[in-house]
């Protein structure tokens, strides 16, 4: 694939993300009839029994599997989303800075 098409695709990525970034979580939900919910608790409980160790969510979106794991972690456990989005994170952020801390746990 010539550098230039990847870029473009890249873009087109991230514009797409960009857009849905206010109805991810909903149109999530919908599209997999709750079932989204399901798989992040799952993948969350195996991740939070490996102990209070660093954790990086990539591709993070709007950062629901990333505050799930603050979550439940280990008190002291240091939880950090990335994404290629800045809309996405910013979603994501937002959330945080409405919820609640329940432990002494870093979500950024």
């Amino acid at each position: 694939m010539p550098e230039a098409e990847g870029k473009e695709m890249s873009q087109g990525s991230k514009e797409l993300s960009a857009e849905v970034a206010p109805t991810y979580e909903r149109a999530n939900r919908i599209l997999t009839v709750g079932l989204d919910r399901r798989w992040r608790r799952k993948v969350v409980r195996l991740a939070a029994s490996g102990g209070g160790t660093p954790w990086l969510d990539v591709c993070s979106g709007t950062g629901e599997a990333a505050a799930e794991l603050a979550r439940r972690a280990p008190a002291g456990t240091t939880v950090l989303a990335a994404d290629f989005c800045a809309l996405m994170l910013a979603v994501s952020y937002e959330k945080k800075a409405r919820g609640r801390k329940k432990k002494d746990n870093d979500f950024a």
